[in-house]
């Protein structure tokens, strides 16, 4: 599987890429929300994982302009983030996520996320996320 891994952190793109590089997949790299999105046009990920905390275009924005793309709305989308507050999640999962990993994370989770969003066709990755959502409103204290 092609993953495409965007965050602004060096040390988290070099764990995220080894771990998932000792699992079989291809790693294709970004710096940031811009590149990975101009990446995507031109490797064409089978999965991206985003971090949710980058400067100018953020992972949750790059996730709504990967939705809103004719050409990207099925690409499954994996958030990680340090944000673990359930507002958070649910600013994740409405976004489009099709997975959110709070860091500190397992190198199991990584993989686990990534293969749960890709072996899921876009009507079941829909259907994840509306369930999360509902989950998550549900512990919202009104």
């Amino acid at each position: 599987m092609r993953v495409l891994v965007v965050d602004d952190d060096p040390d988290v793109r070099k764990l995220c890429g080894l771990n998932l590089t000792w699992d079989g997949h291809e790693i294709i790299e970004a710096a940031g929300g811009e590149e990975g999105l101009e990446l995507i046009s031109s490797e064409a990920p089978d999965v991206v994982l985003l971090d949710v905390m980058m400067p100018n275009v953020d992972g949750i924005e790059a996730l709504r302009r990967i939705r809103e793309s004719e050409h990207t709305v099925d690409l499954p989308g994996v958030l990680i983030s340090a944000r673990v507050g359930i507002e958070d999640q649910i600013q994740g999962w409405a976004a489009g996520a099709d997975g959110y990993i709070m860091k500190p994370f397992a190198p199991s989770d990584l993989t686990e996320a990534l293969d749960g969003a890709r072996n899921l066709d876009p009507g079941q990755r829909q259907a994840e996320r509306e369930t999360r959502l509902r989950q998550l409103a549900a512990h919202v204290v009104t």
